[in-house]
């Protein structure tokens, strides 16, 4: 039992020629030796002064990604995290460039390149652009989001000595804070619309804004942990304690096979000690299941393998075919609407209840169906050297995080953590690799590409200040948009909204539902059509931004109807029908424009398309009861 699951020097170097990990140990538990980090273990063991320029800034970023909530706007946990998140995207442009220029680290960085510009052209090229750089309001997993996860990888790839330090311990704060957040949801009950936890206040969430992220950023804290509390339990017993209570708290039942593995992975590796930290960690999950009720519990025996995965197989599946349609480029980055919807069946449509996926809840799909095959092979091209080469229990952050996210979807307050440790895990050996030819390329680099250069400096410094002028408008924006939920169409805070942030279809059609408002309570002829056309032009400007959404056209289509134009509000169903065939709105709407056109056998038709996805209303059956007498007669 003498391999460990790491030490405090995560992804240790190995040195050339060396067999990295042992026979009796995977390579994340594993940390072979090597000189060149002899020196640095004695720095790792606490902050020290060496601190490189990357050290204190991934420290503060890991901490506060995760935890980045403002109770003052619509969805607490996505615009804050976003706008963090892009501090990565521009502090990672240096070291990702330089992670491609250094022949040790060529084939991962150029992969991770080459990735990026694919997701680039397929962004620019699908249907809606901005969606492709930004990614979907309250989920952002577009361009911006790669962008920021490989930067992530390349700064954590750049650590040195006591930076790793910084690295661990801001992990280990934020998931200690959302666990603490996960006790408070569920034993005092907050009645805060913001602090309240998920599905009733009856799962914890944290400050993720859902579970199943809460459980893959505890799952990936609970590896991470691991080597410290086998190596000082007195000092670190109280981690795996925590992390366990507010595990079960999420009460999501991914966690359970993947918590059992590294339970079994630390007892191999570490004997007494591993088994004392998994009785910690299982002890604290029973103790989450006593004090928060019997939730889990519950759902575990509820559950069937087909609400489990009968839809997301069907997802995957559907994926697949429209991946047909595009196979190259995909459907661009966080277009996962986009490359599924049209090839929906009937069952599934009925299965969905009219809602669509708006992840792959599978990352390797979600890259392929977005970025398409060219993609896929970039992202491969990067991932399996680095896989290769990744030691320590930053790698056992990075698996955990990645065996959640092949059944859920990917979020931007925990994804970028785990590209973040994964990059760590690789550090050790890529330092390791840095010999005289190494410093003589490092000479021959571009001077922006050189470490610590003026150059290299300021165009760090350059491009956080645009990813922080972003980030600054989109919380801004989102603070305007927040005040037009409150019950009061607020034009002022809806222009606004929409001004600062452009590149999101839901600040145009805010401005949309205002104008339905004043169409709604207005007095006079002229004024309602004034207010009606200015509703249908902020829809049409929203299907601009997302052309792929069904239920825009049907809100531009509804427009046009109570304009009395019949013909231009078919026009809009059925380019919503298009992209998605069994959006029920705008089967019933165009079931009903035919029922008035006295289009009897197009009708019924529509009618029962939408009866085989959810039951009719009590005007659509008589309607649809009318059609085929028609029909009949």
């Amino acid at each position: 039992m003498s391999s460990t699951l790491g030490s405090d020097v995560a992804g240790s170097a190995v040195a050339p020629g060396e067999v990295a990990g042992s026979a009796s140990a995977p390579s994340w538990a594993s940390e072979p030796p090597s000189q060149r980090e002899a020196a640095a273990r004695t720095a790792l063991t606490g902050f020290g002064r060496q601190v490189g320029p990357y050290g204190i800034f991934v420290g503060c970023w890991a901490a506060v990604l995760p935890v980045a909530f403002l109770s003052t706007i619509d969805y607490p946990s996505f615009t804050p995290k976003y706008a963090v998140m892009l501090l990565m995207a521009g502090a990672g442009l240096v070291p990702l460039a330089r992670l491609a220029w250094r022949r040790s680290s060529r084939w991962m960085g150029c992969g991770l390149v080459g990735f990026l510009l694919v997701g680039l052209v397929s962004a620019l090229l699908s249907q809606s652009p901005n969606i492709g750089i930004m990614g979907l309001y309250r989920w952002g997993s577009g361009w911006l989001f790669w962008l920021a996860c490989a930067g992530a990888f390349a700064v954590g790839a750049s650590l040195r000595g006591t930076d790793v330090q910084w690295a661990f311990y801001g992990l280990v704060v934020g998931a200690v804070a959302n666990a603490l957040m996960a006790v408070y949801q569920i034993v005092l009950h907050p009645t805060s619309e913001a602090l309240r936890a998920y599905a009733g206040n009856t799962q914890a969430d944290g400050f993720l804004g859902n579970p199943v992220h809460l459980e893959a950023l505890l799952l990936g804290a609970i590896a991470l942990v691991a080597t410290k509390v086998c190596d000082s339990p007195r000092r670190w017993w109280w981690a795996p304690l925590l992390f366990g209570v507010a595990l079960e708290m999420t009460s999501e039942r991914v966690f359970i096979p993947i918590l059992l593995v590294i339970f079994a992975v630390a007892i191999v590796t570490r004997g007494r000690r591993g088994l004392l930290f998994s009785a910690l960690a299982g002890a604290g999950c029973l103790i989450g299941y006593v004090g928060g009720g019997s939730a889990l519990g519950s759902r575990v025996s509820s559950g069937t393998a087909e609400t489990t995965f009968g839809l997301r197989f069907q997802l995957w599946h559907d994926a697949l075919v429209g991946l047909v349609h595009h196979p190259f480029l995909g459907s661009g980055p966080g277009e996962v609407i986009a490359g599924t919807a049209p090839y929906v069946d009937r069952s599934f449509g009925h299965a969905l209840d009219g809602r669509l996926f708006t992840d792959a809840h599978n990352f390797i799909v979600e890259v392929l169906v977005t970025t398409g095959l060219l993609g896929l092979a970039f992202f491969l091209v990067w991932l399996l050297p680095a896989a290769r080469r990744a030691r320590g229990p930053f790698l056992g952050f990075a698996l955990a995080v990645a065996a959640v996210k092949l059944v859920e979807p990917l979020n931007i307050g925990v994804a970028p953590l785990a590209f973040l440790a994964f990059g760590v895990a690789v550090a050790g050996w890529l330092a390791s690799r840095e010999s005289r030819t190494g410093a003589e390329l490092e000479r021959s680099a571009p001077a922006a590409l050189r470490e610590g250069s003026v150059s290299s400096r300021l165009l760090s410094a350059v491009a956080v200040a645009l990813a922080l002028a972003l980030g600054g408008t989109m919380l801004l924006g989102d603070y305007q948009y927040s005040k037009t939920q409150l019950g009061l169409q607020q034009l002022p805070a809806a222009n606004e909204a929409n001004e600062l942030m452009p590149y999101w279809p839901e600040t145009s059609a805010e401005l949309g539902f205002y104008w339905r408002y004043e169409y709604a309570i207005s007095h006079g002829t002229a004024v309602k059509r004034a207010d009606l056309e200015a509703a249908r032009r902020a829809y049409v400007t929203t299907a601009s931004r997302d052309s792929a959404d069904p239920s825009v056209w049907w809100f531009v289509g509804q427009m046009d109807q109570l304009l009395g134009r019949s013909g231009p509000a078919a026009v809009a169903y059925r380019h919503s029908l298009t992209d998605y065939p069994w959006y029920p709105p705008s089967l019933g709407s165009l079931a009903g424009i035919d029922v008035g056109a006295h289009h009897w056998a197009a009708a019924v038709r529509l009618y029962r398309e939408l009866a085989a996805i959810q039951p009719l209303s009590p005007t659509q059956q008589a309607l649809f009861t009318e059609a085929r007498a028609h029909v009949a007669s």
